[in-house]
């Protein structure tokens, strides 16, 4: 291309050649763009949503997500989720998947809190359009860019107890070869919780595992350490752990409540919610938001 346009130079009169070097100037710079945009869509941060029991919880993780990031945010969803328009209103970008058949023996306390869905969650190693992906479970309130994270490869997650990896959040590479591993495997493999985080720590158990830094994924079980108000101060994101959650708390009372209640972050989650519901309020006018007894 430099070649032809130096010979053209030679034999076009001076106005028509510059013409013809701010239209290449003008493509190389819309290529670059273009690259930019290419590269960019790389990463992306991802979640899974089972029923609209959690629609709450989702519009927190997207809104706290989105003002520290301008990356994608996939949000898988089962046919029976129904209420998505304010989700895609804040940010969302909803995938349809079909639901995995949950592997071991289901009970009245696994269907309370929504385990046998949560298998679902593998779907995500076929988006291979992106490089790496930031899986977050939807009980989570990010305080920080959680960019940094990634920088580091699969399979990438803080470090639970002992060898155990808590998949709150972690670091994957899609790939259809691991998809098809996972499918073809999870029915029958062990999973030491009967869940999800159990099974993929026993997939990656022979893999080189990186232990990110606490603040990735501070949890609230951990209140209990001597260095917990240094935690919160340096935590890029919150997980709310077990069955007490800043949503059901007050209303059903779980075997731990005390271990996991933290009344600065559940505040904090409470105040974040009822924010959202008055900015999507007052920008969709439809009228109260979908639980309006906790938007006062």
């Amino acid at each position: 291309m430099l070649v032809s346009w130096l010979y053209t130079c030679t034999t076009t009169p001076p106005r028509l050649r510059l013409l013809q070097f701010l239209s290449h100037r003008g493509a190389l710079n819309q290529t670059i763009e273009n690259y930019q945009a290419t590269s960019q869509n790389k990463y992306a941060y991802a979640t899974l949503l089972c029923d609209d029991v959690m629609t709450d919880a989702i519009k927190v993780l997207i809104y706290s997500l989105k003002k520290n990031t301008d990356l994608p945010f996939l949000l898988l969803v089962l046919p029976g989720v129904q209420q998505r328009e304010e989700l895609v209103q804040l940010g969302a970008e909803i995938h349809e998947i079909s639901m995995l058949d949950y592997p071991f023996r289901v009970t009245a306390e696994k269907t309370a809190i929504n385990k046998m869905c949560r298998y679902s969650k593998l779907h995500i190693w076929k988006f291979i359009e992106y490089k790496r992906i930031i899986y977050i479970d939807v009980d989570c309130l990010v305080m920080q860019s959680l960019d940094g994270a990634f920088k580091w490869p699969e399979f990438s997650a803080v470090r639970d107890a002992g060898d155990t990896f808590n998949t709150g959040l972690f670091v994957l590479e899609p790939s259809l070869q691991t998809w098809e591993s996972m499918r073809d495997s999870y029915f029958t493999a062990p999973s030491y919780n009967q869940g999800d985080q159990g099974f993929i720590n026993w997939f990656f158990r022979n893999a080189t595992k990186t232990a990110l830094p606490v603040r990735y994924n501070t949890v609230c079980k951990n209140k209990g350490h001597a260095t917990w108000p240094l935690m919160k101060r340096q935590a890029k994101m919150i997980h709310y752990t077990s069955e007490t959650k800043p949503w059901n708390f007050f209303a059903s009372p779980h075997k731990y409540w005390r271990q996991n209640f933290d009344a600065p972050m559940y505040y904090l989650w409470t105040r974040t919610f009822r924010h959202i519901c008055q900015k999507l309020r007052i920008g969709m006018q439809t009228g109260p938001c979908l639980t309006p007894h906790r938007c006062a």
